[in-house]
This record gives C-alpha cells, structure tokens and sequence, in this order.
C-alpha cells in the first residue's frame, strides 16, 4: 500500500500481480473513520473485491466496511448507507440548446456524486463523444481535480488535449440529429457503489435549418465583419443599415453583429454615434441585451445613459474556478432602485437570483429538480416561486449584465444565489436591505 495523504484518509493503491492473466491489477483502497480499509479490484480475472481489511495486519476480517464512510476536508457527509463514492453522468446540455447549422454550441455534463466524497488525489476521467451529421469526435477532461463532496453536482465545461484546455463544444455543417454521449470513470478506477448503471449518458439533440438562408447569410456575414472591422464606426454603421431591413432580417444582422463583437475592444465613436447605441439598446431583442451591453461599453456610450440619482449601484463577480461571489454582503435602502452589475470572469455559466428572507434552500432545491426540465435552461434555472424576488439571466464566461430592480420595501436580509443546479450552496450571499437612512449602497 502507498498512502498519498497524511491524515491517513486519502485513498491508496494497491499494485499487484495477477499470473493467470499477465497483468497488473489495482486495487483502490478507501480507508474509513474507523481504520478499515475498503478495496475494489479492477483485475481482468473479476476477484472480489476484499473488504475489511484491517490496517495493522492487512488480515481479512470478513466484515462488511464501517457505513461511517468517507467526509470531505469541508465536513460534508458521505449519503446515509454510502461509504464509496457513486458517480454518475446525470445530464447533458447545449447553449444554444438548438443551434443553426454552422452555430457553435457549447456543452455542459452535469456530474454527481450520489455516494462518499472524492477527496482531490483522485481524479475522474470523463469521456465525451459526439456523434452524427458527419461528426465524430472523442474528447476526455481531467478536469475533475478539485475533489467532489457527497451529494456534489458539478458541471464539467472543460476538456483536455494535451497541454491544452478547451471547451466541450461543436459545430455542425448539417441539420438533423446529433447525440452526445458521456461516460465517467469508465475504466473503473474508482470503487463505487455502482460501478456499472449510471456511468454513462447519452442525449440527442437537434441542429436547425434557418427558415430563411438569406438571413443565415446575414447573420454569418455581420458576425464576420464584426469581429474583424477596421474601423469601428462602420459597424455602427451596419446596424444603422439593418434597421431598414424586415423584422428577421434586422434580428439576424444585430445577432451576428453581438456575438461577433470583442466586448473587451475599446473603441471611440462621436456623441451621434454614442446616442444611436443608446437608443438601439432601447429597443433591441430581449435574448441579445446583455451581449450588446458589452458593444455600449466598448464605445463609452454607457455614459449616456440617464441615472436617477437615487439608483444604488452594486457590482458583483464570480470568482474564477471558485464557485463563489466576490461579494457576500450588501445593504440597499428600502424602496429605493438598485443596479446590480453582474460581471462573470468564470468558464461557467452563473445568474444571481434574489429571494426573500430564509428561503435559499427552499428556492435552491427547486432549482436543482429543474434540471429534469427539458426548458430549465430556457428558465435560467430559476424556478417559478413566490419567493423569488428578481434575478439575472444565466451569464456566459467574459460576460455582464445589469439587473435593475426596487429594492423590497420591507427591511430585512434577503439571500441571494447562484442557481444553476448545484451551485447555491457555495454561491451565495445576504443583500441587507436597510430602512431609509443613508441614501447609498454599500458592499463588502
């Protein structure tokens, strides 16, 4: 045995040869609380697992392993009955969750643990294929290195090639069918109390043929021009073009244009030109505002936009590769309006959803059964309750969005929290809301 913890907790792993096969096999030692050690065998010959063996003489006892099971370094309790880790793929989804041909998609697998923690020596393989409309392609993440608490849902957005950290993703050059399938610890490396039934996942989803390709046309085009203008005035200048357009027409410029813009390019432009931004951000679509906000920055032309002087400015961030808000405590004064700005530096998506006092788990839990929901990433993940008292939308990586809300009139601390499955135990904070006494908004 090679213990690599100094606690004396940490999993260790047992090398040994097997002569009927020729091979090495490994064994994956989980010591309890109670000094028993827990082993899975790996080996091609299918030797039961040996259970119960005691540390000081490495002598079989014959007895089940302690159901005190394993704990995180946080504390977090192992499932009552669990005393092996139990990983599962229980989802998959897209964004967009139904693309256009030639649209990029991101993809998120959701991981969860429903047995003992993972402590961080450990590492899942997770192996991701996707498969159909003249794609084949075979991506595994060793992403998975911070340890997975009991109960913990994580959502894996990162592969591995090589040296190199990408993204799980597409693009396809075709419409129809296309699935997705993603396998952890397929190896078995890992003993788990399942080592079989919930490893793998798969999910088909649909890519779409635009109703009108000239508008596919469009919206490639503006995306292109957009991310390589020389001059910054001429893409203004675009959007001045498009507004001449028919409705879909117009839409499809304006998407191409946001999502090809850089939102951290600065770039100048006269007070015409500022003023026209403004009044574009007025009347654009709804599922485009918060990408063209980074186009109004990048111009200067937020300046413009008129502040009430009562308005309580809050600027909160996700804490990269943290699962936390830089920001956990925050006062507003009663009645008055608040600018939350959401900044998400993460490689994750986030939202901030406000809910009214003692009912974080009540409004987390929801969001987490939602992931059942073929439209909760529609929904934000935010779940229809009178407790909610106003969120954002979920917020791509590199990108802000500005919520605009009354504060509630009734003092008091209301939480607030991130509610993308998983997330709200670890992103959370408490907005004070203070009666009328100071006429500012303050953070910490």
């Amino acid at each position: 045995h090679h213990d690599h913890g100094a606690d004396g907790i940490s999993p260790m792993v047992e090398m040994t040869k097997v002569p009927s096969v020729g091979r090495t096999k490994t064994t994956l030692v989980f010591p309890t609380k109670e000094g028993t050690i827990m082993h899975h065998d790996h080996g091609a010959d299918k030797i039961p697992p040996t259970v119960g063996m005691t540390k000081a003489d490495g002598i079989p006892t014959g007895e089940a392993p302690s159901s005190v099971g394993m704990t995180k370094a946080d504390g977090i309790p192992p499932i009552v009955g669990m005393t092996r880790p139990d990983l599962a793929v229980t989802n998959i989804v897209i964004n967009p969750t139904q693309p256009f041909v030639r649209e990029y998609a991101a993809i998120t697998v959701e991981i969860t643990n429903h047995g003992a923690a993972i402590p961080k020596e450990i590492v899942p393989v997770v192996k991701v294929q996707i498969e159909g409309l003249g794609l084949k392609i075979n991506t595994v993440s060793y992403q998975l290195k911070n340890g997975i608490g009991a109960g913990e849902v994580i959502q894996l957005v990162e592969n591995n090639n090589g040296p190199w950290v990408g993204r799980f993703g597409f693009t396809a050059e075709q419409a129809g069918k296309l699935k997705i399938s993603a396998n952890i610890d397929a190896d078995n490396f890992i003993a788990e109390e399942d080592d079989t039934k919930n490893n793998f996942f798969a999910k088909t989803f649909d890519v779409k043929r635009p109703d009108k390709l000239t508008d596919f046309a469009l919206e490639r085009a503006a995306r292109s021009y957009a991310s390589s203008a020389i001059a910054p005035d001429s893409v203004l200048a675009l959007m001045a073009k498009a507004n001449a357009l028919d409705d879909a027409a117009h839409y499809a410029v304006l998407k191409g244009i946001v999502n090809g813009w850089n939102p951290r390019r600065k770039a100048t432009t006269n007070e015409a030109g500022k003023a026209f931004l403004v009044s574009t951000k007025a009347t654009i679509s709804e599922d485009l505002k918060v990408k063209f906000n980074g186009i109004v920055e990048s111009f200067g032309a937020n300046v413009l936009v008129a502040v009430d002087p009562n308005l309580q400015i809050v600027k909160i961030k996700s804490v990269k590769e943290a699962m936390q808000f830089d920001v956990r405590e925050f006062s507003v004064v009663a009645g008055k309006p608040v600018e939350l700005v959401f900044e998400n530096p993460d490689a994750m998506q986030h939202n901030i959803v406000i809910v009214k006092p003692k009912s974080s788990e009540i409004v987390g839990n929801a969001a987490d059964k939602m992931i059942t929901q073929k439209d909760a990433a529609e929904k934000n993940y935010v779940p229809n309750l009178p407790q909610v008292v106003g969120y954002t939308p979920l917020i791509n990586p590199d990108q802000t969005y500005r919520l605009t809300f009354v504060a509630p009139t009734e003092p008091g601390d209301y939480p607030y929290i991130c509610t993308f499955p998983g997330h709200w135990r670890l992103m959370n904070g408490v907005m004070k809301v203070t009666r009328a006494t100071d006429d500012k908004a303050t953070a910490k």
